[in-house]
């Protein structure tokens, strides 16, 4: 006759470590019967793992101009439970998403790999994926790779890297104080330009002007002015002054690149003149023997300069 044994006993899993109990029961009639477990992992390693690793190329400065690859490399934390053993009870969930300007509650991108981890009995313990940041998407200074990682233990580990995106390129023009020549090009006082560009990301060590004079002395080319929302904006206005103020016939352009390696346009001006100079009248006579003081008896030609 089957009695219960009402001295149930207890087993507990020792921290950290994969077991499989089983249990061998005996009668008095010597009948022998064996039960087993599908397996025991004790995995209370949270939150060390899994470990989150993303890589991105090496940039211009830390900026990126167009598409950004990037490898994600997951790995459930393994925690040695004897000299040869180590226990992890394997990724069940891995996730990213893209997201810019600190919203990360409306990313523009998302992915995940759970399809590939429900089999818990495959624990598997590494995932190394691949993938690309749509530029066209997250054209800005703060794009956010963010990077969820949970085992089946439910240890959760989030990461994140921060890169910078810049797409656009720097719009350059230039303007003046004066702009009513006199006869087409001609200026009889100081000229100076003001050159804008217009750029997120701009770098004043990155400028070229080309300016000729005919005189051969050069204008006067001020510091830069940063806009306030550098780094924010691609319409950030960063402005300097060009001062004309020798005679001569000049012409001017200028060109520039961004942090990100984004060229501008050509900003140019049509050929102008500078001229300054008072003119000055001389008059100079081949005959001056004046009689009486200033009687002449033959012609007199004047030369005036």
């Amino acid at each position: 006759k089957y009695q219960r044994n009402v001295d149930a006993q207890v087993y507990k899993t020792a921290a950290n470590t994969q077991q499989v109990p089983y249990m061998r029961l005996e009668d008095k009639a010597g009948n022998v019967a064996f039960f087993s477990s599908d397996g025991v992992i004790d995995d209370r390693t949270a939150p060390e793992g899994p470990s989150i690793t993303i890589t991105t190329p090496e940039s211009k400065a830390g900026y990126y101009n167009g598409n950004v690859n990037f490898t994600i490399d997951v790995k459930d934390s393994a925690t040695p439970d004897s000299a040869r053993n180590k226990t992890y009870s394997g990724l069940k969930e891995v996730s990213y998403k893209i997201y810019k300007d600190g919203n990360s509650s409306s990313p523009t991108q998302t992915g995940n790999y759970n399809s590939e981890l429900t089999a818990r009995k495959n624990r598997i313990q590494s995932l190394v994926k691949r993938e690309t940041i749509n530029a066209s998407l997250n054209n800005s200074n703060r794009v956010t790779i963010e990077v969820r990682a949970v085992d089946y233990a439910g240890n959760e580990s989030v990461q994140t890297k921060e890169i910078k995106i810049d797409i656009t390129a720097p719009r350059a023009e230039i303007s003046f104080d004066l702009n009513n020549p006199l006869n087409g090009k001609y200026y009889n006082a100081t000229r100076t330009a003001t050159v804008t560009v217009y750029e997120r990301n701009f770098d004043p060590n990155d400028v070229h002007f080309t300016i000729t004079n005919t005189d051969g002395s050069m204008p006067s080319i001020s510091g830069w002015s940063i806009g306030s929302q550098t780094g924010v904006s691609d319409d950030t206005p960063n402005t300097c002054t060009v001062s004309f103020s020798t005679d001569g016939d000049y012409t001017m352009a200028m060109e520039c690149t961004d942090l990100a390696g984004n060229g501008s346009n050509r900003a140019d001006t049509p050929e102008f003149t500078i001229d300054k100079t008072v003119p000055t009248i001389s008059v100079a006579f081949d005959n001056n023997n004046a009689l009486n003081g200033k009687y002449y008896s033959t012609p007199r030609t004047a030369t005036i300069t």
